[in-house]
């Protein structure tokens, strides 16, 4: 009959806990590193869109200016022809 060591049983044990540890570590890490990657995904959509949003800032900014170009022009053709609104 062969005599069971408990040390050995012991060390099996801690081995299996560890061992287990170690997968739920990985699957922990795994889980993160999905998480990051769908930020960082959304991040750069974030980024395109705020690029965007500045093309069409620069786009208003510039078509603003020449309204207001216009306008100054007709308040001064306005005035000239004795028609002013004040």
């Amino acid at each position: 009959m062969d005599a069971v060591d408990p040390t050995r049983m012991n060390s099996d044990r801690e081995l299996q806990t560890l061992h287990l540890k170690n997968q739920d570590l990985e699957r922990a890490l795994e889980e993160r590193a999905d998480r990051v990657e769908m930020a960082y995904e959304r991040m750069k959509k974030a980024e395109l869109h705020a690029q965007d949003c500045q093309i069409e800032l620069g786009k208003v900014r510039v078509e603003n200016s020449e309204l207001d170009k216009l306008n100054v022009g007709c308040t001064h053709a306005k005035v000239a022809n004795g028609r002013s609104n004040f």
